[in-house]
């Protein structure tokens, strides 16, 4: 008789904690249902009395989140047209990927005398630009750490184009309590990214080169069109500015 009551306490507080237990194993199960489905976008945080099954869900969602913003920068560096636009929502998915404070990206000028930043992330602190000697070129990452504030901790990577020229670098500005196994993967991970960055970078400076040349081929066409007779002379160039007074007006 003491047996079957002691029984028949135990077993319904053993459902109770069984349910509390196992609600967020279900939890987490529906989130590895939604990744199968390819839905990676961060799922609220799973809170157990077990530490395993915390540990388990700020796992999953570091995965999903990190999957996720990786399909945004792949996104924008094969759908944003425009350089810096295209560098901006980089920079912000890997600064965030990779857990840091800030980023900025520094390309090359015309001459390659000189690196210009062109894009930062949360990074008032970097400068506008560097200088590019013999030595830069050498050796541009320890040049770059070189060159900053000591007071941050940074991840350097040359991104060069298909001739194996220097196009520009990237940095990210890590945060101090990044493990060493962490930050040596993620730097294995920026430095495979910095090859589908570079040709889509090199990609839109040639497309903008093309469009400067076609420009100039129509604008070179329109000035002698205008020069080959006094009577039509300045046609090509008062045609756009009457089709802009039509526009204003139509508006």
């Amino acid at each position: 008789i003491w047996a079957l009551a002691i029984m028949l306490v135990i077993l319904p507080m053993g459902w109770v904690f069984g349910r509390r237990l196992g609600q967020p194993l279900t939890q987490l199960a529906e989130q590895v249902r939604a990744f199968s489905d390819f839905d990676f976008t961060q799922s609220p945080r799973v809170r157990s009395r077990v530490s395993e099954v915390n540990n388990l869900s700020i796992l999953m969602g570091r995965m999903g989140s990190a999957i996720d913003r990786f399909q945004q920068i792949t996104l924008a560096l094969s759908h944003e047209p425009h350089l810096e636009q295209m560098l901006d929502e980089v920079m912000e998915h890997l600064v965030a990927t990779a857990e840091g404070r800030s980023g900025a990206v520094y390309l090359c000028d015309d001459t390659d005398s000189a690196l210009n930043c062109c894009s930062r992330y949360r990074g008032a602190h970097y400068p506008d630009s560097f200088v590019l000697d013999a030595a830069f070129k050498q050796a541009p990452e320890e040049q770059l750490l070189a060159r900053l504030d000591t007071e941050h901790s940074y991840l350097v990577v040359a991104l060069h184009d298909r001739h194996k020229s220097l196009l520009g670098l990237l940095v990210v500005e890590l945060s101090v309590q990044l493990e060493s196994n962490f930050r040596q993967r993620l730097q294995r991970f920026v430095q495979d990214l910095s090859g589908t960055l570079s040709v889509a970078i090199e990609t839109r400076i040639l497309f903008a080169g093309q469009q400067r040349l076609l420009d100039a081929i129509i604008r070179l066409l329109a000035d002698a069109i205008d020069a080959k007779s006094p009577y039509t002379g300045g046609h090509c160039e008062r045609v756009p500015q009457l089709a802009e007074l039509l526009l204003r007006q139509a508006e």
